[in-house]
């Protein structure tokens, strides 16, 4: 009995990895500031009732589509007319998504439910996609020790009310900006009087900053991180600069024209407009890059590298489908010649000990 209970659950638990494997895709795609990228699902089964894309930690509802394609909604703010169906009539079941204009704070785990005519509720996870955003216009800043050079950054959105440059490898901040006005509560004290902003005003979005007479310690990556009154906590990473600073000696023009200006001598190799008031790309990353041909040439497949790991990911599954498979019908082999062995024994004492019985009883 014992035995028979153990093949169960054994059966039971590999059942559920089976359904794992066939049926929750996962996808990795790393794209660039300002592109379009493609969210592949495709669902099976029946009409379909819900269409829910939602991203994780934090969770927001992506993209909602209730009653087929005619009542389709974007509930959260960030992704407001950014985000559609890349096949608006849901043919072959495809119920993929095109997000636009990615931005940073687009990188996350995105997961794709569907609920149709022929499964129950809550909506099942048909596919999960891990987005990674890197920083297309990411700069690279060389100047000499003693000059004053311009981090830039620019943000778009409502009004500012925070803002922080840090260093990646210092636990205190380069510069904060809070409640309207410079903040030196946590400021590392090696910046202390030498950063400030290039714009007081912060007008058209311009949070870039001017760090003063530079040393080889301040060599470093820095973030510029903003949050907005549209925005939650924390700040928003918005711009990565890596800034290295060689002895004025070591190169004639450090790089760029720094030469120590007030705003810090970006002549030619800060680029003001770097910032990209249109969102790093000036058509907006290709809005057709892809959309309709399948190939997602926005998802990461510029070099062919999505298809290459779609079929190793198929090739994977089929393997894994088969080795299941086997396993499955081991165990069911194992419990009916368990239980078959188990029967017969009891039917062989039970022939034995009859006539013993009988025996008993004759001379009454």
């Amino acid at each position: 009995m014992a035995s028979s209970t153990s093949g169960t659950s054994v059966a039971v638990f590999t059942c559920l990895c089976f359904f794992f494997l066939t049926f929750a895709d996962q996808q990795q795609i790393t794209v660039k500031t300002g592109d379009n990228v493609t969210l592949q699902c495709h669902h099976r089964g029946g009409d379909i009732q819900l269409l829910e894309w939602r991203r994780l930690n934090p969770e927001e509802d992506v993209f909602v589509c209730r009653h087929g394609k005619n009542d389709c909604s974007t509930p959260h703010p960030s992704f407001k007319n950014r985000v559609e169906l890349r096949d608006p009539e849901m043919k072959d079941r495809d119920v993929s998504v095109i997000l636009n204009n990615v931005t940073i704070n687009d990188t996350g785990t995105y997961e794709c439910y569907v609920r149709n005519s022929s499964t129950k509720p809550p909506p099942q996870l048909f596919n999960t996609t891990r987005l990674t955003v890197t920083d297309s216009d990411q700069q690279q800043i060389t100047v000499k020790t003693g000059d004053n050079v311009t981090l830039q950054c620019h943000h778009r959105g409502g009004d500012i009310e925070h803002l922080e440059w840090r260093r990646q490898d210092l636990k205190e901040e380069v510069f904060v900006w809070k409640h309207g006005k410079m903040s030196d509560d946590n400021q590392h004290p090696s910046f202390k009087n030498r950063v400030e902003l290039r714009d007081p005003e912060m007008k058209d979005g311009d949070v870039s900053v001017i760090l003063k007479n530079v040393t080889i310690k301040d060599t470093g990556t820095y973030e510029c991180r903003v949050r907005n009154n549209k925005t939650k906590p924390p700040p928003h990473l918005i711009t990565t600069i890596n800034l290295t600073v060689v002895n004025s000696g070591a190169a004639e023009h450090g790089g760029d024209k720094y030469g120590g200006k007030k705003d810090g001598g970006n002549k030619d190799g800060g680029n003001k407009d770097k910032g990209d008031k249109d969102g790093g790309d000036k058509d907006g990353g290709n809005k057709d890059k892809g959309d309709k041909d399948g190939g997602d040439k926005d998802g990461g497949d510029k070099d062919g590298r999505n298809k290459d790991v779609g079929d190793k990911h198929r090739h994977l599954k089929l393997v894994l489908t088969v080795f299941v498979s086997v396993i499955l019908v081991g165990i069911v082999g194992i419990v009916c010649v368990t239980h078959r062995k188990c029967n017969g024994h009891f039917k062989k004492n039970s022939d034995v000990s009859l006539p013993d019985e009988a025996a008993d009883q004759e001379p009454t």
